[in-house]
């Protein structure tokens, strides 16, 4: 069926099974790959952590020229508007994924992978481009699965953010 799946049970003899991502959905950054399952644990445990509401965001792995990859992670502006809870919540995102994911682990110790960033996004952001998806599609918003994590960098060309902070030094830039 393309999808990961995992058994939480049984009713009588039938499984009970519980969707987890499709099985396209996993990046693989200098072979330390994560999935859109293990980014949206990560990412809802560090925001709960921090009591940060953040219904919508899409983790993007960005391959630059001159410095070292990292994920990126996109979040409308009035969610995390404070660079020191921004910069917490990437450390905890990366703390969570490197606890979950031996591969990932390895490459960000050895700095094969560089620290997250986050991207703010305007408010209402998302809600446009969920409309244009599903006017592309011709459906509605049931029809409609928010991606937790894009592999194509190039997706990013559809945002425009207004600010950025990174996990490691804080350092922002502001559009």
């Amino acid at each position: 069926i393309g999808d990961l799946v995992r058994c939480t049970g049984y009713r009588g003899q039938a499984p009970v099974i519980e969707f987890l991502q499709k099985l396209s959905n996993c990046a693989d950054m200098e072979g330390g790959k994560i999935s859109e399952h293990q980014v949206a644990q990560a990412v809802s445990r560090s925001a709960q952590a921090l009591q940060v509401n953040i219904d919508l965001f899409t983790a993007v792995p960005i391959r630059p020229e001159k410095e070292s990859p990292y994920y990126a992670l996109l979040v409308e502006e009035q969610c995390v508007p404070d660079d020191k809870v921004a910069q917490k919540l990437l450390q905890l995102v990366d703390r969570d994924l490197i606890g979950q994911n031996v591969m990932y682990s390895g490459k960000r110790s050895d700095n094969y992978i560089g620290a997250w960033k986050l991207l703010r996004l305007p408010r209402g952001s998302w809600a446009r481009y969920v409309d244009a998806v599903m006017q592309q599609r011709g459906t509605g918003d049931s029809q409609y699965k928010h991606p937790a994590l894009v592999i194509d960098s190039k997706w990013l060309d559809k945002f425009r953010p207004v600010s950025s902070v990174s996990g490691d030094t804080g350092a922002r830039w502001v559009a």
